[in-house]
């Protein structure tokens, strides 16, 4: 829905309305949905001891699934399978880890237009043909100089393939990817409750299908439906990492904290393309760098109750800085990122009973588009929720009763990201209201 429309109409859809804009996107007509019917085996095997172990793991899955957006039918049947192999041990102050994995699936995806009248099937405009291997092989040795040091180093080289034929037109698109994805670590532990960290990697990220096969519909002309195959590179990245954990003070009210701080160089980033009514249409790169920093840090621990029980407290602060660096959104914030996001809990623990509020929050506005048009963010907001749970045998049964925005917030909980948005696009998906959950767990 476009935003305005977040507050003034918070339970609403696009077709409640009598605009033109309704009557082109109503959800009742078009029936969007999702069908998805998955089967998987699979088995994982250990053997060895604390001097040698190894694992052998062997899995297929048969996955159908139907994903009907307002403006296309997407059909893919897949099948998939794989097989991955470790062996890790240690002598003395080194320890080592080798591995190796192996995965091939084979894909018919086809694209039907959607009928804006009553949400069937139009023409076909895409079938494909998609084959996709992947293959990883990782080895590593870490290094303990010292009682308190463990130093690691570690280097993983993958290769993938994306081999598409189109069976509608003719020709195809094939596609390979190799790199190397090595990592240098340290770890030195002064004493028994504090731990600080140092990392330095790469990483390497390989498009998927969802993001190399191309449907576009537009919402007022399904007969004008096409697809298209896209050629993408690798996105690769190269991060630092500091961090630690321990505990403040002694004792066992001392609060257990943690903290990292990261900064990640990335390249090649894959963006995502929609068209005027929110409907992914493609991807591509985005070649002139991207740099992901930021913080992550976190406090827990628990208080005796006169009378008994304890009080439990939890805080975790989450803040984000992604930019641009340069091309044409230089020095932009990239768009569907919070700057900063909260997550509270205080709960009172007494036998099996637990119970406490909490909250969700995110004290500042996040673009929604990558021009970082000011009118068209998400805006802040922050939930209130309340949990009691009760826990009996051991933990084996629990029941419990949650809910989650008791002050009836209206609020955006997502929204489609956009390169350049305005106003008018649909583009904001309301938050739920006020709500409960009822429900059990067992462990046997």
């Amino acid at each position: 829905m476009p935003k305005a429309r977040i507050h003034s109409d918070p339970r609403g859809v696009m077709g409640d309305g009598d605009t033109p804009q309704d009557r082109l996107l109503d959800v009742y007509r078009r029936d969007p949905l999702r069908d998805t019917r998955h089967w998987r085996v699979a088995n994982v095997s250990e053997w060895g001891g604390a001097e040698r172990r190894q694992s052998l793991g062997l899995w297929w899955q048969d996955t159908d699934d139907l994903f009907k957006n307002p403006t296309v039918h997407t059909d893919s049947a897949t099948q998939t399978g794989g097989v991955q192999y470790q062996l890790a041990g240690a002598h003395g102050r080194l320890d080592y880890r080798l591995g190796a994995a192996y995965a091939e699936s084979d894909t018919l995806r086809e694209f039907h237009a959607n009928n804006p009248a009553n949400g069937t099937r139009l023409q076909r405009f895409g079938q494909y043909d998609l084959d996709a291997t992947s293959l990883d092989v990782l080895g590593g040795i870490g290094w303990a100089p010292g009682a308190d040091w463990r130093l690691l180093a570690e280097a993983r080289w993958s290769r993938a393939t994306r081999d598409a034929a189109d069976r509608l037109r003719g020709g195809g698109l094939d596609q390979r990817y190799t790199h190397a994805s090595p990592r240098l670590g340290a770890t030195w532990q002064p004493r028994e409750h504090l731990r600080l960290f140092a990392n330095i990697s790469r990483s390497h990220e390989a498009p998927t299908w969802w993001e190399i096969v191309s449907a576009d519909a537009p919402a007022n002309n399904p007969a004008g439906a096409q697809s298209q195959l896209l050629r993408l590179r690798v996105q690769r990245a190269d991060t630092l990492e500091l961090g630690g954990d321990g505990r403040l003070g002694t004792g066992e009210r001392a609060p257990h904290w943690s903290l990292a701080v990261y900064r990640s160089a990335v390249d090649d980033e894959l963006m995502a393309m929609v068209d005027a009514s929110g409907n992914r249409t493609g991807t591509y790169n985005y070649a002139a760098g991207t740099t992901h920093q930021g913080v992550e840090a976190g406090l827990d621990g628990h208080l005796p109750v006169s009378g008994g029980g304890a009080l439990e407290y939890r805080v975790a602060w989450t803040y984000s800085d992604f930019t641009f660096d340069d091309g044409q959104f230089a020095g932009n914030r990239i768009a569907g990122v919070p700057r900063h996001l909260v997550g509270a809990e205080l709960a009172w623990r007494q036998g099996g009973w637990r119970f406490g509020p909490n909250v969700r929050w995110l004290p500042s506005d996040t673009p929604t588009d990558h021009a970082n048009t000011r009118e068209i963010v998400q805006d802040g907001y922050a939930l209130l929720g309340f949990r009691l749970d009760y826990t009996v045998d051991d933990g084996r049964w629990s029941v419990f009763v949650h809910g989650d925005n008791l002050t009836d917030r209206r609020y955006a909980s997502s929204y489609v990201i956009r390169d350049r948005a305005t106003l008018a696009q649909p583009g904001f998906l309301q938050g739920v209201g006020r709500n409960a959950t009822l429900g059990f767990t067992w462990r046997f």
